[in-house]
Formats: C-alpha cells, sequence, structure tokens
C-alpha cells in the first residue's frame, strides 16, 4: 500500500509538474508574442520618426539655401548692375552680420564711393568745360 500511495503520489506529482511547464511554456510562447509585437512597434515608431527627422532636415536645408543663395543673388545682380555703368538703383539694405552681410556692406560701399568719383569726375569735366570755354573765348577775341 505504501507503494501504492507513493506511486500515486508521485503520479500527482509528475501531473502537476507537467501542468506546471505546460503553462509555463504557454506563458513564455505569450511573452515571445508580446516582444515580438513590440519589437515590430518599435520598428514602425523609429521608420515614422526617421522619416519626419529627414523631412525636417531637408526643410532646414531648403530655408538655409535660400537665405544664403537670395541675398548672394541680390549682390551678384548689383554688380552687373554697376558693372554697366548704372549706379542709379537705390543702395541694397541688410541686418545680416554675416559673411553675406559683410558682402552686401561692402558691395554698397563700393556702390557708394564710385558715385562719389563719378560726381566728382562730373565737376571736373564740367569745371574743365568752363576753363576751355573760356579759353577759347578769349583765343577768338
Amino acid at each position: 500500500m505504501f507503494w501504492l500511495t507513493l506511486e500515486h503520489e508521485i503520479s500527482d506529482l509528475i501531473g502537476r509538474y507537467e501542468e506546471y511547464i505546460s503553462n509555463r511554456e504557454d506563458q513564455i510562447i505569450d511573452l515571445d508574442e508580446d516582444i515580438l509585437a513590440n519589437g515590430k512597434r518599435t520598428i514602425v515608431v523609429v521608420g515614422v520618426i526617421s522619416i519626419l527627422v529627414i523631412l525636417i532636415s531637408m526643410a532646414i536645408v531648403i530655408i538655409s539655401a535660400n537665405s544664403i543663395s537670395k541675398p548672394l543673388s541680390a549682390v551678384t545682380d548689383r554688380m552687373k548692375v554697376i558693372a554697366k555703368d548704372n549706379l542709379s538703383n537705390e543702395l541694397l539694405q541688410t541686418n545680416l552680420r554675416d559673411k553675406i552681410g559683410q558682402l552686401i556692406q561692402s558691395t554698397t560701399e563700393m556702390s557708394e564711393i564710385t558715385r562719389g568719383y563719378f560726381k566728382i569726375l562730373e565737376r571736373f569735366l564740367k569745371l574743365s568745360a568752363v576753363r576751355i570755354m573760356s579759353y577759347l573765348s578769349q583765343l577768338m577775341k
């Protein structure tokens, strides 16, 4: 009888152990499925964030490029106008404090100085013309 009871207890113990193993196996499978689902969600979130970062970076690059190219285009256009001896355009104004702002300021200063030289040259030519006319009129008398 002792053996029977022992055998029954061992059989019961083995049954409970197998049930525990089965439950634990189910828990591990559920945990594995949760981990995989979380991994997939993480991949989607990282992908979306990466795309957003790329789009924001592209927008920043475009804005930066425009903030550099527009003033440079204005200076280039102004230099072309000055090269054609046209100093009648209004002076370029800027609030930029970087190298582009310095370039715009230098272009403005060059334009003002060149205008000053042209005014001096114009006065000189008018004065010379008056003197030549005066000299010629004295010679004609």
